[in-house]
């Protein structure tokens, strides 16, 4: 048996028993608290997101649709320009 310097019946003495570890029932993760503050303005963000999607969406199924060779010639010149800055 381990001596403590801590009288058996403390709760410290418990503690130790249980190998240093308090039950999982009682242990809260510092972020827990941090969660609904932080959950209002991401979900605003999020709708703000699916709106510019879906506008960007229409905007290049018009694109598509109107002047086919043009939005192959963005395309081909947006990846371009992401491969020479992925290179760099």
């Amino acid at each position: 048996m381990v001596q403590t310097p801590y009288p058996p019946s403390s709760p410290e003495a418990a503690r130790l028993k249980h190998g240093g570890l308090e039950p999982q029932s009682t242990f809260t993760h510092p972020t827990e608290a941090m969660g609904p503050p932080l959950a209002e303005p991401n979900r605003g963000l999020g709708e703000g997101v699916q709106v510019v999607t879906g506008n960007f969406k229409r905007a290049l199924d018009r694109s598509l649709h109107d002047d086919p060779m043009a939005t192959l010639a963005t395309a081909a010149i947006v990846g371009f320009v992401l491969g020479a800055i992925w290179k760099a």
